[in-house]
């Protein structure tokens, strides 16, 4: 089978909401991380940045602008270099994504003191309960096989709690630091 063909028949599995789709979604977006903004931007003819901004208007941010808050499927972390450079934010943004890449991708958006990447997977967050206090997703959740982990009662809803000026403890994850190391550790301290 050709590569083309195989690609073809990956993609319509995935399509489909079969086992394959996370695998797929991730080799795809790590594939066009180098191109991901620039994409994005013609693709939706800049229309994605105003979308972006509505998202970040409803996370209602300014409650505890002091706050930790998840930015989940977050690419090239757009939405949390926003939010950290958001005129009287003074909290913390985690950009978790499972694919490395597009987190890398990210990096020099805004300081490591104000945004972490975390590679981690939607469905398997490396965050206790209430380790945030507010959570967004831009365009991810159309990636999301199990769509109810991002409800208010699913595993996200768990972590969203009174955790405001406080970090959140970090269980196993791969930390995406400036270098990008894939090892098993918790973040470095800010």
């Amino acid at each position: 089978m050709t590569s083309t063909r195989l690609d073809a028949v990956e993609a319509r599995a995935a399509a489909a909401g079969g086992v394959g789709k996370r695998a797929y979604v991730r080799r795809m977006f790590s594939e066009i991380a180098p191109r991901y903004d620039l994409l994005n931007h013609l693709l939706s003819l800049n229309i994605d940045r105003g979308w972006r901004r509505a998202a970040l208007a409803r996370l209602d941010w300014e409650r505890e602008p002091g706050g930790t808050y998840l930015d989940l499927c977050a690419g090239t972390l757009d939405v949390g270099a926003a939010l950290a450079h958001a005129p009287g934010f003074h909290g913390f943004v985690v950009g978790a994504d499972f694919a490395e890449p597009m987190l890398r991708g990210g990096l020099e958006k805004a300081p490591a003191t104000a945004l972490r990447p975390v590679a981690a997977d939607a469905l398997l967050l490396p965050l206790p309960d209430n380790a945030v206090s507010g959570a967004i997703v831009a365009f991810g959740v159309r990636n999301v096989r199990a769509i109810g982990v991002l409800s208010s009662v699913g595993p996200i809803g768990s972590i969203i709690g009174p955790a405001a000026g406080r970090r959140p403890g970090w269980r196993r994850s791969h930390a995406c630091t400036r270098g990008c190391r894939n090892t098993s550790s918790s973040l470095r301290a800010r």
